[in-house]
C-alpha cells in the first residue's frame, strides 16, 4: 500500500525489534533512516530491492551480523551510514561499486579485515569514517586516489606500518584521525600539503618531528609529544600524549570527553 513512498525517516524514536523483510516492498524509497533506535537482529537481504535509495541510514541501533548489500544494486546511493551497531565481518567488496557515494560511515562496529584497493573506485567520496572497528593491515597508498576527501577517520583500529606519502594528495582534507592504532615510523612531510584543520596522531608508535606542520597553522593537532623524552617533537600541538595521559599546552589533562581540566 505504500509502494509510492519515497521518504521514510523514523529517527530518534524508541523502536525495538528487527527490521522486517517486507521493507523491500517499498521500492520507491529514496531515503530510509530508522537511525537512533533500539533495533536488533540482522539487516534483511530484502533491503537490496531498494535500488532507488540515495540516503540509507541504520546508524545507532543494535544491529548485528554482516553487511548484506549486493553489487550494483544502489546506482544512486550517495550516503551510507551504518555506524554504531554491532556489525561483524569484513567491509563487503560490493560497497566499492556504489560509485556515487559521498559519505560512508561504518565506525563503531566490529568489522575486521583490511582496506580494499577498490576503495579507489569511490571517486566522489567526501567523508570516510572507519574508526573504532577491528581493522588491520596498513593504511594503503591508494587512499590518496580519493582526492575529494574532506574527512578521513581511521582511529581506534589495529592498523600497522607507516603512513603513506600519498596522503599529501588529499588537498581538500580538513579532518584526519589515526589515533590509537599501532602505526610507526615518521609522519611524512607530505601531510603538510593536506590542510588538515584537525589531525590526531596520538596513541601510536610514531617518532621524529611534526614541527614541519606548524607553518600551516592547523586548528588542532594531537601527537605523542608529552614528557621529557617524547616520541614525537611538536612545538605547536594542542594535545600532547604519553603513557601518563594527554595534556594541553598549559599542562591541563584531557578527559575522555576531550575537556582539559
Amino acid at each position: 500500500k505504500l509502494r509510492k513512498l519515497t521518504f521514510l525517516s523514523l529517527t530518534y524514536n524508541h523502536l525495538t525489534g528487527s527490521i522486517p523483510g517486507s521493507i523491500g516492498e517499498l521500492t520507491s524509497l529514496t531515503l530510509l533512516s530508522p537511525s537512533y533506535n533500539h533495533l536488533t537482529g540482522t539487516i534483511p537481504s530484502e533491503i537490496n530491492k531498494l535500488s532507488k535509495l540515495t540516503h540509507f541510514s541504520l546508524d545507532n541501533n543494535m544491529l548485528n551480523g554482516t553487511i548484506p548489500l549486493k553489487d550494483g544494486n544502489y546506482p544512486y546511493l550517495q550516503s551510507l551510514t551504518l555506524d554504531n551497531n554491532r556489525l561483524t565481518g569484513t567491509i563487503p567488496e560490493t560497497i566499492y561499486s556504489f560509485t556515487n557515494l559521498g559519505n560512508l560511515e561504518l565506525q563503531g562496529n566490529f568489522l575486521t579485515g583490511t582496506i580494499s584497493k577498490r576503495i579507489s573506485n569511490l571517486t566522489n567520496l567526501v567523508a570516510l569514517d572507519l574508526g573504532s572497528n577491528m581493522l588491520n593491515g596498513s593504511i594503503p597508498s591508494f587512499i590518496g586516489d580519493n582526492s575529494k576527501l574532506v574527512s578521513l577517520k581511521l582511529d581506534k583500529n589495529g592498523f600497522t606500518g607507516v603512513l603513506p606519502d600519498t596522503l599529501g594528495s588529499l588537498t581538500s582534507l580538513e579532518i584526519f584521525t589515526v589515533h590509537d592504532n599501532s602505526l610507526s615510523g615518521t609522519i611524512p612531510t607530505s601531510v603538510a600539503q593536506a590542510p588538515s584543520h584537525l589531525a590526531r596522531y596520538s596513541g601510536n608508535n610514531f617518532n621524529g618531528s611534526l614541527d614541519f606542520i606548524c607553518d600551516q597553522k592547523p586548528n588542532y593537532i594531537a601527537a605523542d609529544c608529552h614528557g621529557d623524552n617524547p616520541e614525537v617533537l611538536c612545538s605547536c600541538c594542542d594535545e600532547c600524549c604519553s603513557d601518563d595521559g594527554c595534556f594541553g599546552p598549559s599542562g591541563c589533562e584531557f578527559t575522555a570527553d576531550f575537556l582539559c581540566t
